[in-house]
């Protein structure tokens, strides 16, 4: 009965769907679920499905379907346009940035000049940011498969420490590993991804964090999954920001945030890859703790190596 109006309902054709049914029959635990399907018709639907009670016994559950057609091929029109425009905006900033690195050849820059120079560099730096991560996001959400290897999450917080180490020299920040029980673990992940994710979150503590700060590194084990933690002893997070940290629509409140504002969506996409998560605790003028925690086994996703 789908696509009908109230004077179209009756008489009108019964849907038999291999995924309603499959929805339907789902174990309401409890409260209400909603999940995306495909029917046979080629349309999409956001189907919410609630349980119905009677005098405060289960009888039953109802499910609504809405139609999320348009709204999804808006949404990847959307997607399209911006891969597009960030891929044929990367040779423009290239040959921006090459200009500018130029300039000195021309004769020598007076102070003014170089000030406006090294403004120029960092605003195409940012662009240049920008680009990468919405192509990596269009990677993403293009359902690349994840390159699944066995690798030592020691062993890789360890590369990722030394490769930003000159950053956290620069900025006076000491990186404090602490020492792990789980030297030998390994976990089955791609390695490429997690380590982009771990940079991510290392170059955040190290950007907040004051100078002679410290920021604190480890690793958490349990039966299922590893966590990767840093804590930085900066300003925080203010609580209007904490609750929009990993998501697009967030608006930062901070002054010195010069990032594209993709990097920690990056994050909580390459964790949701995974079936881990990401999240943060912060108090304003304290720092902030943020928690990659990835599965140990990708039982769920196809291997490729």
């Amino acid at each position: 009965m789908l696509s009908q109006g109230k004077d179209g309902l009756f008489g009108a054709k019964t849907v038999v769907s291999d995924s309603l049914k499959s929805v339907l029959e789902t174990n309401l635990v409890k409260g209400k679920i909603a999940k995306e399907i495909v029917l046979e018709n080629g349309r999409t639907y956001l189907a919410s499905i609630s349980p119905v009670e009677v005098d405060e016994k289960r009888a039953g559950k109802v499910c609504v379907l809405h139609d999320v057609t348009e709204y999804k091929a808006l949404e990847q029109q959307k997607s399209e346009f911006v891969a597009a425009v960030s891929r044929d905006l990367r040779t423009p900033i290239s040959q921006l940035s090459g200009f500018v690195s130029m300039l000195p050849m021309v004769g020598e820059l007076n102070t003014q000049q170089k000030e406006i120079s090294e403004k120029i560099n960092k605003n195409l730096d940012k662009m240049g940011q920008m680009v990468a991560d919405l192509l990596n996001l269009e990677r993403f959400e293009a359902g690349v498969e994840l390159n699944l290897e066995k690798f030592s999450p020691m062993d890789l917080l360890d590369q990722v420490t030394v490769q930003l180490q000159a950053q956290a020299t620069q900025r006076k920040v000491q990186l404090m590993k602490e020492l792990s029980v789980y030297q030998d673990i390994q976990m089955d992940a791609d390695r490429v991804e997690i380590q982009q994710a771990l940079v991510t979150l290392l170059e955040n503590a190290i950007k907040y964090s004051p100078l002679n700060g410290i920021v604190h590194l480890r690793i958490d084990v349990d039966e299922k999954n590893v966590t990767f933690v840093t804590q930085d002893h900066g300003q925080g997070i203010a609580p209007l920001d904490l609750p929009f940290v990993f998501e697009r629509t967030k608006k930062s409140t901070r002054k010195d945030d010069k990032s594209s504002g993709y990097e920690l969506v990056i994050v909580k996409t390459i964790a949701e890859r995974h079936h881990g998560k990401v999240w943060v605790e912060s108090k304003l003028g304290k720092g902030s703790t943020f928690y990659l925690e990835i599965p140990i086994f990708q039982e769920n996703n196809k291997r490729q190596k």
